[in-house]
């Protein structure tokens, strides 16, 4: 839906490989939504919770060296260049002021991203990593509220889940919105929705004790493949183009 919505709101162009990634998304979610059975209802060990809490930091240190990766090398502004001028000669700065896309050493170059695609390249992978954490952070989130089955005062404030929660949302959110301040809208959040359910779903069957519908087994598989398959495609394919409006 959010790539859907960014054709018109966001005047966003989507190419066919997009498109193939996004119905590989939502044939996945459908897949293992339809393959899900019902959750155990047993306690999780105090170890579970507390690893829950220390994910939090993990995503947290994650989510920060991705935002490293992704953001865009400031480029020179024009007061810096006034500032400090090339000694060699002043026409040849006001030469450069009426083509400012001169290569020349020490005049303003527009993208700053580079001609050889490499930061544009860090900017997805940036991005597309951030909007994972933040996926991962919503489904871990999950995963602690989940862990909450004493919901007495007294209790609560010694529950390692009660702070994973508050810490997995928190972290969730402040990863999705620099995500998408960095990047494509597509890319994110697919990354969001893929770690935010494909995820969590894998740690309930290994460690909570959940299970697949009989003979379902086959169509979880497909199901998880194809998420986190579409999902990784629509960060290889990064930004879709613009329409001029």
């Amino acid at each position: 839906m959010t790539a859907v919505v960014a054709v018109p709101v966001l005047g966003a162009r989507l190419a066919g490989r997009n498109w193939w990634a996004i119905g590989g998304v939502c044939a996945g979610l459908v897949l293992l939504s339809a393959s899900a059975g019902a959750e155990n209802a047993r306690e999780p060990s105090l170890g579970f919770r507390l690893a829950l809490l220390a994910g939090v930091v993990l995503l947290t240190v994650v989510g920060l060296l991705a935002g490293r990766l992704g953001a865009r090398p400031a480029t020179r502004s024009a007061t810096q260049a006034v500032a400090h001028p090339n000694p060699d000669s002043y026409p040849a700065a006001a030469a450069a002021a009426s083509n400012p896309r001169d290569p020349r050493p020490g005049r303003p170059v527009s993208g700053g991203s580079g001609s050889d695609g490499s930061g544009s390249g860090r900017s997805v992978l940036g991005s597309s990593t951030l909007g994972g954490v933040a996926g991962l952070g919503f489904g871990l989130t999950a995963l602690a509220a989940r862990s909450l089955t004493n919901l007495a005062p007294a209790h609560l404030v010694r529950d390692p889940a009660l702070y994973a929660v508050m810490g997995g949302g928190v972290v969730a959110f402040l990863f999705f919105a620099t995500g998408l301040q960095r990047g494509s809208v597509t890319a994110v959040s697919a990354a969001v929705v893929v770690g935010e359910t494909a995820i969590p779903a894998v740690v309930g069957i290994l460690f909570l004790g959940d299970h697949t519908r009989p003979g379902f087994i086959p169509v979880a598989v497909a199901g998880f493949v194809l998420a986190v398959t579409g999902a990784l495609a629509l960060s290889r394919f990064g930004e879709p183009t613009a329409t001029g409006r």
